[in-house]
Order: structure tokens, then C-alpha cells, then sequence
């Protein structure tokens, strides 16, 4: 925003420039800002359009209009799109430390302070479910996965997965030994000595059904370089 000095003759001009770190206008004058290529254009009319400004449209420029989104000429792949999504075509994204998305490693707002949350660290392409249930007064218990109605979350692990690679895990919520096996598309859990109603939490796990005919090399061998990466062999820390 340009200010005018209350002269005739005006001798300066000044700029309040909207703080990125805090995303409300910085009245510090203490304060550094940092701009690329900053600028300042009269609004007549004749001032430069948005995409001459991002040097779009010709066939030099580095970005070019693409309608609903702009990409860029040396990854046409790329697209910024309108709504402020960010499309990659199917490609990675390198050389990330962190990332903080709100679907899958979410910064947690509690009482007033940010706490950070950790993704699953899994060696091996594998999917996993946790549920909790109750044997009946035989000590028996079992669900048939492939029939569990749609969108739950045991038909969606089930559909998910390849099906001979499940490996089941029981946890009894109370003084019984219990064990748990795969039938089919069963999950049957069963108490050694008929220990009747007791409450467990179960676990599942299974290879992702896209990675069925990998071996574990394949899995787990990177074959496309990267500079990014931590360092086991040279005892790298964390942040440092």
C-alpha cells in the first residue's frame, strides 16, 4: 500500500508490507522483511497483468498459464491450481525433513500449545488395523472379514491387503490366554482354557495388496538417488 505525504511536493514514499510469519500487518519497524524482486506499479490502468507479472504466457516465460492452475515450462507435470492445491502428477516430492499435513502428521493444539505427532516408522509396505471385542460364554469369538459391512474399517483392511499375509495379534483385557488365528477371510480369537466373556484388543497386519508380488529387497531397497536421507553409518542425530 503506498502513503502519500500530506505535501504538494511529495519527497518520499512508504510501503507497509503484510508480515508472512504472522500473516497480520508487522507495525515493528524492528522487524526484517525479505522480498524477491520487490516493485512498485501506479494502478492506472496501464499497470502490468497478474500474469506478466509471474512471466507467464510466452514461450520463454518460466510459468505458463495453464487456465484453472499455472505450471511450470521445465515440469509441466506441476500444477499450482486455483483452489491452492498443489499437483505433482504422480511424482515425489524430495528432499523433505519434516511435513506437518493435517491428515497424516498433524500439529495437535492443546491448552493453548503445539504439540507435534509422529508417523508410523514400518520397515515393509504394510497396512494395519486395530479394533477391540468381547468373546462369547464359550470363550469363542469370530468375524468374518470379507463379509463386514462396506466402509469399516475391518472390510476396508480386508480389501486393502493381500489376504495370505495377515498376521493376527490378541491382547486379552483381562486374566485369560487367548490366541488368534486366520480362517479364510475369518479372524477367529479363542481362549485356551473356554474363559468365558472376556474383552480383548486385536491387531492385524498385512502386506499392502499393490506390493503382493515384491520381495523384501524390492520393498525396501531405494535404487533412485537422493541427497536427503539420515545417516545410520555415520550415528546422525536427529535435527542435527
Amino acid at each position: 500500500m503506498i502513503r502519500r505525504p500530506p505535501r504538494s511536493t511529495p519527497s518520499n514514499r512508504r510501503q507497509r508490507q503484510m508480515c508472512i510469519r504472522d500473516r497480520y500487518y508487522d507495525t515493528n519497524t524492528s522487524d526484517r522483511q525479505y522480498w524477491w524482486d520487490p516493485r512498485f506499479e501506479e494502478v492506472n490502468g496501464k499497470e502490468p497483468s497478474i500474469a506478466a507479472l509471474l512471466g507467464t504466457g510466452g514461450t520463454s516465460s518460466i510459468w505458463q498459464d495453464g487456465g484453472s492452475y499455472i505450471y511450470p515450462n521445465t515440469a509441466t507435470s506441476l500444477h499450482i491450481e486455483d483452489d491452492g492445491d498443489l499437483d505433482l502428477g504422480g511424482h515425489n516430492i524430495e528432499r523433505v525433513d519434516e511435513i506437518s499435513a493435517n491428515s497424516i502428521d498433524p500439529v495437535l493444539k492443546i491448552d493453548g500449545e503445539l504439540y507435534r505427532t509422529w508417523t508410523l516408522d514400518m520397515v515393509g509396505q504394510r497396512t494395519e488395523v486395530v479394533g477391540q471385542a468381547r468373546l462369547n460364554a464359550k470363550g469363542f469369538w469370530e468375524v468374518d472379514l470379507a463379509t463386514s459391512p462396506k466402509a469399516s474399517d475391518l472390510w476396508l483392511f480386508w480389501r486393502a491387503v493381500h489376504p495370505t499375509t495377515i498376521i493376527p495379534f490378541v491382547t486379552p483385557q483381562g486374566p485369560a490366554n487367548l490366541y488368534a488365528y486366520m480362517e479364510g477371510s475369518k479372524f477367529i480369537v479363542k481362549s485356551l482354557n473356554q474363559e468365558p466373556n472376556v474383552k480383548f484388543s486385536y491387531r492385524l497386519i498385512a502386506v499392502r495388496y499393490d506390493f503382493r508380488d515384491m520381495s523384501e529387497e524390492e520393498t525396501n531397497r531405494r535404487t533412485k538417488h537422493t541427497d536427503t536421507y539420515i545417516d545410520i553409518d555415520g550415528g546422525q542425530r536427529y535435527g542435527k
